[in-house]
Parts: C-alpha cells; structure tokens; sequence
C-alpha cells in the first residue's frame, strides 16, 4: 500500500499543479522553495509514466481513471523511498489550485479510512484581501489618518514587513530577471523543461516559477501569522478586523467586495487546515546527509 492517503478530489487537483513542481526552473529557486524531492531522476521517470498513461484516458469517461492514475504513480514515488505527503503539502502551500482541504476522516464498511474534502474556493478572495491590507498599512497610508499616534498597524507592518515582504520582493524579482529568456529561448530551458513544455507550458504560456511567486507570498504571510498571532488578544484581533474592513472598502473603488469576503485572518490563511510550511512540507535539513 503506498505511504499516503489522498482524497478522489485531492489527487484531481495534484495533476495539472505536478507540471511546475517538477520543473528545473522551480528547482533554480531552491534557496527560497525547499522543494522536497530525493530523487528527481525518479519523479522524471514516474512523470513521464503518467503523461503517457494520462493521454490515453478517454476525456469522456469517469475521473476516476485520472484520480487512480494519480494514485498509482504516487504510491510508485512513496514505494520508492518519496515522501509523497510532504511533497504534496509543499505544493499545496504554493498552489492555490491544489487547496482542496480535509475536513475529517470517515471509515467505511470495509474498514478503511478515507479524508472527506472542503471546496476552499471561497477563503481564496478573503486571503488576498487580507494579504493586500497587510501591506497596506504602510507608514505613508496611515500617516493620513487620523490618530493619535502609532497603534498596532505599524507594528505588525514592520515586522510583515522585514518577514514577508522584503525576501518576497528579492524571490520575485529574481523571477523576473530571467522571466523572458526562459519563455523564449529553449536553449535557456533545461532538456527536462522542454520536455515539460511541450507537454503544457507553451500550450498555457507560462514560467512555472510563476505559480510559486504568488504562492510564496501567501506561504511567507501564513508562516508570519502562525509565529506572531499567539501574541495578539482576542480585543486587538477584534480591532484588526474592523480596521481591515475600513482598508478593504477605502481599496475597492469599484464596488466588488463582498460582505462574506471580510473574515478573520486566522481562517482566511487557512492556519487550521495548511500544516506549518517549515515542518510539514519544506525539505528537511538532515536530507541533505542521506
């Protein structure tokens, strides 16, 4: 039996993100990513195995062919020493497309034991809003307000700041330094990139290292959150809340934002239901003794 236990859904969604968090181009970014792979030749050869067998299923027909493809080639990774878990919540954590999240476990008649799945779609708007308010509460925003002085958001700005921001804006740009040469120029592309390019890349023209760019961001302001939220009071969370909505609404000019699209941070970054990235999903230090 392989080492994992994914959902129908789960392993739906893991198919079309496995395309970037394959890529060379993504592993360029390592510094920053932690990609947690041991052995990339076999994930190649798993990957190739799956595209063959994928387009050979009849688009017609039951998704469950796709899922138990899915399935097998990821238990192929597991038996072959991938730790298919970990792989998957560190994609999951870069991926908006893959957070299909487990609400519990239900057993069966046979006696096993299956995740039931949440649709996430609707924490993805309330997320961004949220990430946007927190780097819009910069000095020179609050400065026209009317306060007495400093409170909270200029703490909490400073320390997203230097946390979130600053190796956010350093990753990206390296992003974008070479951006155009790689979508262009297939000599700039590794033989393995090319490879994947021919299969998805050129057909929806896009870096792959632009999937973890955005994800990055909201990983880095999860991570923040987690670490400093033990710190804040259920009073001061309560004012952050109001003065987010007052900082969503003064942004939305054109009158978009939804009432159900205003939430607490801790349940719009998905604190409960996304592992701790470091833990759970980057790769470990010690892997680099095996």
């Amino acid at each position: 039996m392989p080492k994992f236990e994914l959902s129908h859904n789960q392993l739906l969604c893991i198919g079309p993100s496995w395309y970037w968090m394959v890529s060379d181009r993504v592993a360029e970014f390592d510094d920053f990513l932690l990609r947690p792979i041991r052995n990339i030749e076999l994930v190649r050869a798993e990957t190739r195995r799956w595209f063959d067998r994928s387009s050979k299923i009849d688009p017609g027909g039951s998704d469950k062919q796709v899922s138990d493809l899915a399935r097998e080639i990821l238990g192929n990774l597991a038996d072959g020493g991938e730790d298919v878990m970990r792989f998957y919540e560190w994609g999951r954590a870069l991926d908006n497309e893959m957070l299909v999240t487990v609400s519990h476990y239900q057993e069966h008649n046979d006696g096993s034991v299956h995740p039931v799945t949440n649709d996430t779609a609707g924490y993805l708007a309330t997320q961004t809003f949220w990430i946007e308010t927190l780097g819009y509460w910069r000095p020179d925003v609050l400065a026209f307000e009317n306060r007495d002085g400093p409170d909270m958001r200029d703490t909490l700005y400073a320390s997203y700041e230097a946390e979130v921001l600053e190796p956010w804006r350093i990753f990206k740009q390296r992003i974008k330094d070479e951006n155009k040469a790689w979508m262009k120029m297939s000599r700039r592309r590794t033989e393995w990139d090319n490879y994947l390019w021919d299969k998805w890349f050129d057909e929806f023209r896009y870096d792959p290292a632009g999937v973890a760019r955005d994800g990055y961001l909201a990983m880095k302001t999860r991570e923040w959150w987690r670490e400093i939220s033990p710190t804040v009071s259920r009073n001061q969370m309560a004012q952050l809340l109001k003065w987010h909505e007052q900082a969503a609404h003064a942004r939305d000019q054109d009158g978009f934002l939804k009432p159900d699209q205003i939430g607490p941070l801790n349940k719009a970054l998905m604190i409960d239901d996304i592992p701790p990235f470091y833990i759970a999903a980057a790769r470990p230090k010690d892997w680099a003794d095996d």
